[in-house]
């Protein structure tokens, strides 16, 4: 994929910053989420969060979800 490249460039106030947001794969099979930012021509800090497995997909509530517990029961 390609990462998104924002630049911040004001003269006057000796401003030049740069943001960088990336994915890549991960040994894992999953994908990480890169964040890179400081001032143009550094590299100054750069997140990588933890990466988490695959989302499963899980059931919302069953029929008998809260009733076994008095639950919607008048």
């Amino acid at each position: 994929m390609s990462a998104i490249v924002l630049r911040r460039i004001d003269a006057e106030k000796n401003i030049a910053r740069y943001y960088r947001i990336d994915m890549q794969p991960n040994l894992f099979g999953g994908w990480s989420f890169i964040r890179e930012w400081g001032r143009i021509g550094r590299s100054e800090q750069v997140r990588q969060p933890p990466t988490l497995p695959r989302p499963r997909r899980l059931p919302l509530c069953s029929a008998s979800g809260g009733r076994r517990n008095g639950a919607g029961v008048p």
